[in-house]
Order: C-alpha cells, then structure tokens, then sequence
C-alpha cells in the first residue's frame, strides 16, 4: 500500500510536466514574426532586383546561368493524335478456352505493372475469328485526358456483358504483358482462361 502514494506522485508530476510542455509550445506559436530591418526604401524590400530575377523558368534547382532545359514533351500532343498508331498485334485464343456465347474483348494498355489505370482501350464485339489483329491508337483513350507518355502493358478482358465491371460483367482477364514500348506493331496476347 505504501507504493501506491509513490505512484501517485510520479503520475501527477507526469501530468504536470506534460501540459507545462505544451503550454510553453502555445506561446512560442503565438509569437509574431520577427521582423526585417527596414532599409528606408520600402520597394527594395517587396521586389527583387533585376539581378536576383532567375533567368531559367524550366529547372528551379539550376545554377545561376545555366541555360535553360526545354521542358519535357508528352509523347501524345500532335495535332492528328487520333489516328497515331501506338499498339498493335494480334490476340490469340488458347486451344483450352471455351468462349461464352456472346462476348466482347476489351484489348487495353495501362500503366506497369498491371494496367491499371487504362490509357487505351478498344472493345470488340464477338463472335470473332482468331487469331485477331488489333490497332490500339490516340483517339482509343480510355479517358479523355489519358496521356500516352510512357511504355505500357497491354492486356485483354474478355466480358459476357458488354462491359467491364469486376463484380458482373468480367468473364476473364489475362494477365498483363511486359512493359512494351511505345509503337509496338508485333505485341501478342493469348486469351487462356485461368
């Protein structure tokens, strides 16, 4: 019992020390600003010089005259973006798969590892014969501000409703490719249900 009183004490004096802490950190917070000594010339101090203006607007980390680096462009801003030709192959069926009676392969390339989000994508109706060759291009955006900027992965989803939604419509989906470069013409992707 007599340990008891010798807790007490050291719990209280926690709880003391604690809110003296932070009621030292409320009045560092509500401290003003410190301020700058005044030059005389009040526009000295709200403007740069011209000197101290930087002269590169493309990299702020460069050194000062540097020549500026051009800006980095997407690989998918041409003015005919719809009719670039960014992916295309051919889908072949593995002989173990049966297809469903109506069906519609959604062929896409997204961002590695595993497609997702889709940047391009093109449904195609079935019945169809295969093996079946496919164009994915600028005006097949998944979304109207997806950017075609980097290698991607392409992949198949083969849907018996008409669309893709992971808890109806989704028949199979195969896994997706490597990472293939942009304007590929020889990608393949074989349908196997798993």
């Amino acid at each position: 019992m007599s340990s008891l009183p010798l807790l007490a004490r050291a719990i209280l004096a926690s709880v003391i020390v604690c809110f003296s802490l932070a009621a030292c950190g409320d009045d560092i917070q509500y401290q003003a600003p410190p301020s700058r000594p005044s030059t005389g010339n009040p526009a000295a101090t709200t403007a740069p010089t011209p000197e101290k203006i930087p002269t590169h607007t493309s990299d702020p980390f460069a050194e000062e005259g540097e020549p500026p680096k051009p800006e980095p462009t997407p690989a998918a801003t041409t003015a005919d973006d719809g009719e670039k030709l960014w992916y295309a192959g051919k889908i072949e069926l593995d002989p173990t798969t049966v297809l469903p009676p109506t069906w519609t392969l959604f062929i896409s390339a997204g961002y590695p590892p595993e497609g997702r989000p889709p940047v391009l994508s093109i449904p195609m109706k079935g019945p169809l014969e295969f093996p079946l060759n496919f164009e994915l291009r600028g005006k097949n955006k998944a979304f109207p501000d997806a950017k075609v900027d980097r290698p991607l992965v392409l992949y198949a989803i083969l849907s018996e409703k008409g669309y893709v939604l992971a808890k109806e419509g989704v028949y199979f989906r195969t896994t997706a490719t490597s990472t293939l470069p942009l304007e590929t013409k020889d990608a393949v992707i074989v349908l196997k249900k798993p």
